[in-house]
């Protein structure tokens, strides 16, 4: 996971946006979202890229590996949610 904060850290929860890239689950990365966290940082939101685990593009798997790392970088989001200042309503 990239985390992006704000430069700024104030009083209260902040909101949260979590992206994961597209790449048909075989290509792709999350620095396609660089700018728009900054962005959303910049106006106070934390905003975090996740980066999951690829498919081999050769093979038929389905995207078992990678739906499972989305689901612990939405984990792993909410049990820090507190040490992040961010409002777990707000993901």
């Amino acid at each position: 996971l990239y985390v992006v904060e704000p430069a700024m850290r104030g009083e209260g929860l902040r909101p949260a946006a979590v992206f994961f890239h597209g790449g048909g689950w075989v290509g792709g990365g999350p620095k396609q979202f660089n700018n728009l966290c900054e962005h959303l940082a910049a106006r106070g939101m934390v905003a975090i890229q996740v980066e999951y685990r690829l498919l081999d593009g050769k093979t038929n798997d389905p995207p078992t590996k990678c739906v499972n790392d989305a689901k612990s970088a939405m984990r792993w989001v909410r049990a820090h949610a507190e040490e992040l200042q961010v409002d777990p309503e707000r993901i």
